[in-house]
């Protein structure tokens, strides 16, 4: 199923950002880790997963 949802998405690749109460995070949308967490490449180049939290899709600039 998460394979499945990967691939009809149009988030990966997108600059994204991931609020969780008052912590914002910005960074990269890049897949989904096999237990179904965001993996999402934070501007400082780290990657970093989330199970929650609101995602938000960033303007380019």
């Amino acid at each position: 199923m998460i394979e499945k949802w990967g691939l009809n998405t149009d988030l990966f690749g997108k600059k994204v950002a991931i609020t969780r109460g008052p912590d914002i995070t910005t960074g990269t949308a890049m897949r989904l880790d096999e237990s179904g967490r965001l993996v999402l490449r934070r501007d400082d180049g780290h990657e970093e997963t989330f199970d929650s939290g609101e995602v938000t899709l960033r303007m380019s600039t």
